[in-house]
């Protein structure tokens, strides 16, 4: 590999790093430059020595002005004459801009001068090999587009489809393949497979607004408490309530954790795409085509009924859903206010699993919001109006026909305009098609007993 085409040569090396380790190594050596004085002009006499056939390496400028000014120096003093240098701490060649070069192998080879061991050099360079390609992965990933997490329940699988996670490999094996050059057999590192690679990037977008310690260790905890959740559905199979009340404690000890690490405002941000009740709402309002504030109003309140009344989604305990259920009640009378009559009766219906299902088979025929709504509101007068037909004390059987026949012909009328033509043959083959055609039948409606 020619290193002077890699993208470590092409960018300009990154000064300033924070090597603890061979800074540490160079302060013991002006530690003990300081302690023998002859040592030290031996060791001075000798870098310059060596470093005059470095003179026109293509290295960082000041490098080059310290290696000319070490040559000159030794071709003014002849072999073997005794020469006098005053040695001052400030003046060691133990700086950055000497030992540091655009070139990463010009730099390894500074490094090894001065007594470096070989694997803190291989440290170094792999620390600042990675950085700069997160760098370059930061970069890639600020281009994609957010992560819209009030986007029903398979906003991730969309969001996924639109990530070119071929590049993110090719960047992943690029790095590889710089440090297995550079490091050699000191670089014993492979490449990320397919689905951690993956699981990086969706991190990195759900938890971006954290920083990286922060988003790692909480992407650990939701991975550590889901692993003792499957453990502990697996060994209380028989036993729903046990298992419900284990599971609830798992969540309230995932939810304490995470509430240690985060602040107030980062843990809500961290729920809203994460925590199991978002999820649940994402499966509500992805039938009400939410905005992104609206998820997050209503999220809020259900948080703080949680919050309230230590209910979880796996609670067993019948007391506790009661007062939850209570408070839930008291949560839609706000979430009325908050939202307003459209789209709280919008919200109300989303919770319906009747339009639910209607909803699915519109939004796969394109069909707007509003005939959506309005032809959910036909088939449900047409089933309005078989109670009330039902209900007709002393009605023939005749009359039940011809009414029946009624409503289904001014119901499918009135879904054909709705629904148009891709729509309707999707509803007529769905459950609610078969509803609406037993209407045809001659004893598909009965009198309500009692009447």
């Amino acid at each position: 590999m020619d290193l002077t085409e890699s993208p470590c040569s092409r960018q300009p090396f990154i000064s300033g790093r924070n090597h603890v380790a061979i800074h540490q190594f160079a302060m013991k050596l002006k530690y003990f430059f300081a302690l023998s004085l002859i040592v030290n002009l031996i060791f001075t006499i000798q870098w310059v020595r060596i470093g005059s056939w470095k003179a026109d390496d293509p290295g960082s400028s000041g490098m080059r002005e310290k290696v000319e000014t070490a040559s000159a120096l030794s071709q003014e003093t002849p072999d073997g004459d005794n020469v006098e240098v005053e040695v001052r701490p400030s003046e060691q060649v133990f700086s950055w801009e000497t030992l540091e070069s655009e070139d990463y192998l010009t730099y390894m080879e500074n490094l090894r001068r001065i007594g470096c061991p070989e694997e803190t050099i291989a440290d170094i360079i792999k620390s600042d090999v990675v950085k700069m390609f997160e760098q370059r992965r930061d970069e890639m990933l600020a281009g994609l587009p957010e992560l819209e997490y009030w986007k029903g329940l398979d906003y991730l699988n969309g969001y996924i489809s639109q990530i070119d996670l071929k590049a993110f490999r090719l960047l992943e094996e690029e790095k590889h393949s710089v440090l297995k050059t550079l490091l050699g057999k000191n670089y014993g590192s492979s490449t990320v497979p397919h689905t951690q690679l993956l699981e990086e990037v969706i991190r990195k977008k759900t938890l971006g607004f954290l920083p990286e310690g922060k988003s790692r260790a909480v992407y650990e905890i939701y991975d550590q408490i889901q692993s003792e959740m499957v453990e502990v559905s697996n060994e209380n199979r028989d036993d729903p309530t046990i298992r419900a009340g284990l599971l609830s404690d798992l969540l309230a000890k995932r939810d304490q954790q995470v509430a240690a690490l985060l602040t107030p405002e980062e843990k809500f941000e961290a729920d809203l795409r994460m925590h199991g009740s978002a999820h649940a709402l994402r499966h509500t309002t992805d039938a009400m085509n939410a905005t992104e504030e609206e998820f997050r109003e209503i999220f809020a309140l259900q948080q703080k009924i949680n919050k309230d009344h230590q209910v979880e989604y796996y609670s067993g305990d019948t007391e506790s859903r009661d007062r939850f259920h209570a408070a839930r009640q008291q949560m839609m009378e706000e979430l009325k206010n908050l939202l307003g009559e459209d789209r709280y009766r919008d919200y109300t219906l989303a919770l319906d699993p009747n339009f639910k299902r209607f909803h699915k088979i519109a939004e796969s025929s394109g069909l707007e919001r509003v005939a959506t709504v309005e032809a959910y509101d036909i088939q449900m007068a047409a089933q309005d109006a078989v109670r009330q037909l039902q209900s007709q004390p002393g009605i023939s059987p005749e009359s039940m026909k011809e009414a029946a026949n009624q409503i289904y012909a001014e119901t499918t009328a009135a879904l054909q305009d709705k629904l148009g033509s891709r729509g309707w043959e999707q509803f007529k083959n769905s459950s609610f098609g078969s509803d609406l055609e037993r209407l045809r039948e001659l004893n598909s409606i009965q009198p309500v007993e009692g009447h």
